[in-house]
């Protein structure tokens, strides 16, 4: 199962809200998610009100957690309706 991020005025990991985290807390809360999983994929949920600096953090946070693998999950005009 795939984690998910969704980025807005907070952080959430999964149904679990960060709130405004640094970089530190923030890979805490994604390696526990991660759990011990075999290459885990974190997906970042971005809608556009999303600061850039927040996409950033969400990366630098799985890479101090010791998660390489980010991807961005992306909505066509049709499914965002």
């Amino acid at each position: 199962r795939q984690r998910q991020m969704c980025i807005r005025d907070r952080y959430r990991v999964d149904n679990e809200v960060v709130g405004h985290a640094d970089a530190n807390m923030l890979a805490s809360v994604l390696g526990r998610a991660a759990g011990d999983r075999q290459n885990p994929i974190v997906v970042v949920h971005a809608d556009a009100a999303a600061s850039h600096q927040s996409v950033v953090n969400v990366m630098e946070s799985a890479r101090i957690a010791g998660l390489p693998r980010v991807s961005f999950a992306t909505k066509t005009k049709q499914s965002a309706q």
